[in-house]
């Protein structure tokens, strides 16, 4: 694949991430209540780590969407969403092995949202790939130095 291409991709696939953890963040930073609640009902995580959770979480996942866009940071940020990315779908499969019938917490804290399913798992895989593109790939794209050219 040509560079040019490649790097377009990775733009267009960070530039995506960032939108969509943007869009799951303000929510839930807007209604740390709802938020913990939702966590609280994936029977997961030890009641004194859900409010932390709650209250920090968002936060990490705006500053993860802003720093996709700064190429210094982003395979930093990449890397910081692939592992979100693997939590939560573990955690989504784990509710649905569980028969907790829940909503997402995903992109609303609104739990009459639409419940956790398989397709909540396939949107987390194809997120999953575009994380491991803008991650891994961004830095096998990286122009290697030529000896001799160094300032």
């Amino acid at each position: 694949m040509n560079r040019q291409v490649a790097t377009v991709i990775t733009w267009l696939l960070a530039i995506g991430l960032a939108i969509v953890f943007a869009a799951a963040a303000i929510p839930k930073i807007g209604n740390p209540d709802a938020f913990s609640l939702a966590i609280y009902r994936y029977q997961i995580l030890p009641g004194a780590l859900i409010n932390v959770t709650a209250v920090y979480l968002p936060w990490l996942e705006l500053c993860c969407a802003g720093f996709l866009l700064w190429p210094r940071y982003r395979d930093a940020a990449a890397a910081l969403v692939l592992a979100m990315l693997l939590v939560f779908t573990v955690a989504i499969v784990a509710s649905i092995a569980r028969s907790i019938d829940l909503a997402c917490g995903c992109f609303t804290v609104d739990a009459d949202a639409h419940k956790v399913g398989w397709m909540n798992v396939g949107r987390n895989v194809l997120l999953l790939a575009a994380a491991v593109w803008v991650s891994v790939g961004s830095r096998c794209r990286q122009p290697k130095a030529v000896a001799g050219t160094e300032a």
